[in-house]
């Protein structure tokens, strides 16, 4: 028995998904607890109604973001992982940029007219607003896009890096400009952190030299012909949330959004490990060393159970300490006592559900993923949304419920994808 305990550990020594993952999850983790501390002094000092204004905000930005970067975030650590010609990058990385931007700048005008009566009152000018969401949106993209670059290249200490650096920026800007200028300051300040966010990656990617403007297409539209289901899929939650924060602010009211958006921060921070490593698991997938289906379903495995361990950490420790975040946050917040475990199921399930997500993108199955994660998003919402329009729960339910519903959705699907893949 320890004979074979000792040989796994030496496996384990040896593998490179294991030895990325580690370097990955250690500066950005710390990363992330600065980001979480930084939400949670912006959420204390605008209480939870005009923090759910902040949030429609940054979810307006988010949900532009992922719109306009087409999954191309995505495909291209696959790509970058699967080539070597140094010019052939360069000039993909160029024109994939320019049409990012040009994206961003129409789904920008798009959401301004739709949502600008929102912040109205902060920021009196409808053209100034659009600016802000097309600064926020075309940095953070950029950021996104970014990423998947450095992923493609194996560079994930720099993208550690980046994410240490980019939390200790965000805990020494953003609280200070909530305490002084409150809710306006913030929407102005906002999408230019974002901007400075996804300067630190043009830097990390100068040192390669491969983000040079070149003439030519290079692989965009090899790319974007593979990118439309990922893309697709990519959409569907951004959208999702968007809608689903629109409801919530609609009928239940801007501080029942400003609970559910700080109990999503600390869901985002139990998956924020999960959720770094999906590039580190894609561009395992991808590389040719692992083809084979034995080493497919090794690392599939070993990326499960590593993310359910990584996810229920945290969840221990947040459980054990929230009688003091309760404290510090304030009693605007007392809802979210109610929601640890809902939020903490749906963390679990999401956390094991990433790695089957990263293994059909893998191997060309997009279309089948896209198909079946969008009809659970839209059963999810529809359920969702019947149950909030008709009041079937009190508002102080309500949002236990939309845990409990996305939760027992999203199990579903990951039932039948593993199901589906054991058939193959």
């Amino acid at each position: 028995m320890f004979r074979g305990y000792n040989n796994s550990i030496k496996k384990l020594k040896k593998s490179k998904f294991i030895y990325d993952s580690i370097i990955t999850i250690t500066g950005s983790g710390i990363g992330k607890v600065l980001s979480l501390l930084c939400t949670l002094i912006i959420a204390k000092t605008l209480e939870s109604n005009m923090y759910g204004v902040q949030t429609l905000f940054k979810s307006t930005i988010t949900t532009v973001s992922f719109l306009s970067i087409f999954g191309l975030q995505i495909t291209i650590t696959s790509f970058i992982a699967k080539k070597k010609n140094k010019s052939e990058i360069a000039e993909t990385l160029s024109s994939s940029l320019i049409f990012i931007g040009i994206t961003s700048f129409l789904f920008s005008i798009i959401y301004t007219g739709f949502i600008n009566k929102s912040f109205i009152t902060e920021i009196n000018n409808v053209y100034y607003i659009f600016l802000l969401i097309f600064i926020g949106s075309f940095s953070s993209s950029s950021s996104l896009f970014f990423n998947g670059v450095l992923a493609g290249l194996g560079m994930f200490k720099q993208i550690s890096i980046i994410n240490l650096v980019s939390g200790l920026i965000a805990i020494l800007i953003l609280p200070y400009v909530a305490v002084h200028f409150s809710l306006k300051g913030v929407l102005n300040v906002l999408p230019f952190f974002l901007f400075l966010n996804s300067s630190l990656y043009i830097i990390a990617l100068l040192s390669k030299n491969i983000l040079i403007i070149k003439k030519g297409y290079g692989n965009l539209i090899e790319l974007l012909k593979l990118t439309i289901p990922i893309s697709l899929q990519e959409i569907c939650f951004p959208l999702y949330t968007f809608f689903l924060n629109y409801c919530i602010i609609s009928i239940l009211g801007n501080e029942y959004l400003g609970v559910y958006s700080t109990a999503i921060s600390f869901y985002i921070m139990f998956l924020f490990v999960p959720g770094i490593l999906r590039n580190v698991v894609l561009k395992h997938f991808s590389s040719k060393e692992n083809e084979s289906k034995k080493l497919q379903n090794e690392i599939l495995n070993q990326s499960i159970i590593l993310n359910l361990i990584l996810t229920i950490i945290p969840i221990i420790v947040f459980i054990s300490v929230y009688k003091y975040i309760a404290i510090f946050l304030g009693e605007s917040y007392s809802q979210i006592k109610f929601l640890l475990i809902p939020m903490s199921v749906m963390a679990i399930v999401s956390s094991i559900s990433n790695p089957l997500y990263q293994y059909y993108i893998a191997n060309f199955k997009n279309w089948k993923l896209f198909y079946m994660r969008f009809v659970r998003d839209l059963c999810t919402f529809t359920i969702i949304f019947i149950m909030l329009k008709f009041s079937f729960f009190s508002k102080n339910e309500s949002l236990a419920y939309i845990m409990i519903i996305s939760s027992l959705t999203s199990a579903v699907l990951f039932l039948y994808m593993y199901f589906e893949k054991s058939k193959n």
